[in-house]
């Protein structure tokens, strides 16, 4: 595995970050809608711990991703 990841300097590395930055960074990731991530994020936040504020947020976030950025190729940028 290449070592040559961007991690935010303010992020503690772990194993999961790394494994997270590599998943990231390959270009054989499935094709997928924004409606469907929104969906996902909004069934696994309760078993992710994720609620109130920290919920909201996200699907914000979520919100300013333009539909091309899950094209093939591109990256989602906020």
């Amino acid at each position: 595995m290449s070592s040559s990841h961007q991690i935010a300097s303010f992020r503690k590395v772990s194993a999961g970050v790394l494994a997270s930055a590599h998943l990231a960074a390959q270009d054989d990731r499935p094709s997928v809608a924004k409606r469907d991530v929104s969906l996902v994020l909004k069934r696994v936040a309760p078993a992710l711990g994720i609620d109130g504020t920290t919920y909201h947020v996200l699907d914000i976030l979520l919100g300013l991703v333009q539909v091309d950025d899950f094209q093939p190729g591109r990256r989602p940028v906020v």
